[in-house]
């Protein structure tokens, strides 16, 4: 249900400045647009987290995420000071799309199955102390990467992807719901055979040929259990990873799973060699046979090719103050 959204012309959008971080408790009003459908949606939990901030003096405007879509061009942002996000990595990556362009910094309460930029973020979990973070309202500014294809323009904050990790979202999305995780696992199980294709890689003008069963481009670097994906990825620094997988069956995944868990206590890893592993600033990917893309863990629903880009500091995300940063 939506509740008091105002809106404005398209002609007479806000722009705001762009610092590298601050503050929005000043301004203690938030539209909070939510995912009911989400993985792991829990308004019990949401409703604490709401009563907290309200409590604090916080007017909180209420929209699911489809009415969102169908009035973010012409909402009035200047009378609001966050956005919170209730839902998962696809949610949250489809508001951030929405909304970037209002200058307004996104709060995340995690409503999904794998909620991993809520986790990169190290929120913390309860819905209490989530509430004292939001209501301090210290924000940084995160890299967003527009992605344009056949399908039409979107884009993704966490990470998104062509071939084998597509195929098994787009197989666990009716198995997620129920089962959670292991919705992803059992889907997996299903495409044991993946489709191993040739790979033409643009990357700054620089073209790359190869193949493989999957093409990952990550902006945030950490999965379930702070598992690495990749050593030195940074969501600040204007790069997106690109890695090219190989192999003829999911237990390629095995030896970057082993490395990621040394990763996370600090070891070198030992099979990084089989990883093809580029950064870039622009991507454009071709393949042969077209090959599923998913956007931050959704099935996208466009195919390959598609053509991707870093716009850096593009989005402004509410996270805990670092330490010695505390007022």
């Amino acid at each position: 249900m939506s509740v008091g959204l105002k809106t404005v012309s398209s002609q007479s959008k806000i722009s705001h400045p762009s610092p590298a971080k601050g503050d929005s408790s000043n301004l203690r009003r938030a539209l909070l647009v939510y995912n009911p459908r989400s993985g792991s949606h829990n308004p019990a939990a949401l409703e604490v987290f709401l009563r907290a901030l309200e409590g604090w003096g916080w007017s909180i405007e209420r929209c699911e995420l489809a009415a969102l879509e169908k009035v973010a061009d012409t909402l009035e942002w200047e009378h609001l000071g966050q956005i919170i996000v209730s839902g998962g990595d696809g949610t949250v990556g489809a508001v951030a799309r929405l909304t970037r362009s209002s200058g307004l910094p996104l709060m995340i309460f995690p409503g999904g199955t794998g909620n991993l930029v809520f986790q990169n973020l190290k929120l913390p979990r309860h819905p209490l102390e989530l509430a004292e973070v939001c209501h301090r309202g210290y924000w940084e500014c995160f890299d967003w990467v527009d992605l344009s294809s056949a399908a039409g323009q979107s884009g993704f904050l966490l990470m998104a992807g062509a071939g084998f990790d597509a195929d098994l979202i787009r197989e666990s999305e009716t198995l997620k719901a129920g089962m959670g995780v292991m919705g992803y696992l059992l889907a997996g199980l299903k495409q044991f055979s993946p489709q191993d294709a040739e790979l033409s890689l643009e990357l700054d003008g620089v073209t790359v040929r190869t193949r493989g069963i999957m093409v990952l481009i990550a902006n945030f670097g950490r999965a379930n259990l702070g598992l690495p994906i990749l050593k030195g990825i940074d969501p600040q620094d204007g790069l997106m990873h690109v890695m090219v997988l190989k192999g003829r069956s999911p237990l390629t995944f095995l030896p970057h799973i082993f490395d990621s868990i040394l990763g996370k206590f600090g070891f070198e890893p030992l099979f990084e060699d089989r990883l093809e592993i580029y950064t870039c600033r622009q991507l454009r990917l071709e393949t042969h046979p077209p090959l599923y893309t998913q956007l931050d863990g959704d099935a996208f629903g466009g195919q390959t090719p598609f053509f991707a880009r870093v716009l850096p500091g593009a989005v402004r995300l509410v996270c805990p103050e670092p330490p010695g940063d505390a007022r």
